[in-house]
């Protein structure tokens, strides 16, 4: 799993190391991409915790800086047990979760200021906050797959669409809110489900936050894997 590669030292030679980092900078995975405009919906992905939660907090503040308009806001998760590692921080941090679906809906519902309490059932899967004035924000939680595991993002986004009938059109304009460092898998993953002709933009945090518990560290392995 992602959390369990090393980020306190490089495992790749210096010369490998540079040239990797070199490659994320051009692909712009180590800063994230402008995101500014009207759209029609933001997703917002899951993952591990510290995703769920800095993830959440940057659509909350494009949203509510009006950098972005959206009437409709989704975060969208798997489901899936926190692992040992996660469950230490939630503690931390105070989030009384164990599992990745909860883990972002307190962060979404932290990020937009209301309490977790607020989130109510509005179709199988989906939770919608019961306070955010004018605008849908909901929290999905894609079934598990046949497979047996987490859903993917593909798989995820995908159900979404059936989900919430014409939360999407072929005119639709469709902010992904991912980290920087996956903004490619996720952007492709959203735009082979989307109507032809939908436009996508994806952005993403990179790592960045003042409090050190939720500060990501991305060295050249994390980069190349």
């Amino acid at each position: 799993e992602r959390s369990c590669i090393p980020t306190t030292q490089e495992l790749l030679e210096p010369a490998v190391a540079e040239l990797v980092y070199g490659i994320a900078d051009d692909w712009g995975m180590s800063s994230p991409n402008e995101a500014a405009g009207d759209y029609d919906l933001v997703v917002v992905l899951g993952g591990l915790i510290r995703a769920n939660v800095n993830r959440s907090a940057l659509a909350a503040q494009l949203l509510g800086d009006a950098l972005v308009k959206a009437p409709n806001v989704a975060a969208l998760a798997g489901s899936r047990q926190l692992g040992p590692g996660e469950i230490e921080l939630a503690r931390q941090i105070g989030c009384p979760v164990d599992t990745e679906e909860e883990s972002l809906a307190w962060g979404m519902a932290r990020a937009f200021g209301t309490s977790a309490s607020s989130w109510t059932s509005s179709s199988p899967g989906i939770d919608a906050l019961s306070d955010t004035g004018d605008r849908v924000v909901m929290c999905g939680t894609a079934p598990t797959p046949g497979t047996g595991g987490r859903a993917d993002t593909q798989t995820a986004f995908q159900w979404l669409l059936g989900a919430v009938p014409g939360i999407t059109t072929s005119t639709s304009r469709v902010l992904c809110v991912t980290s920087a460092i996956y903004w490619i898998d996720g952007h492709i993953r959203l735009l082979t489900q989307l109507p032809v002709g939908c436009e996508l933009v994806t952005t993403g945090t990179a790592g960045v936050n003042a409090d050190p518990l939720l500060a990501q560290t991305y060295l050249s392995q994390q980069y190349l894997q």
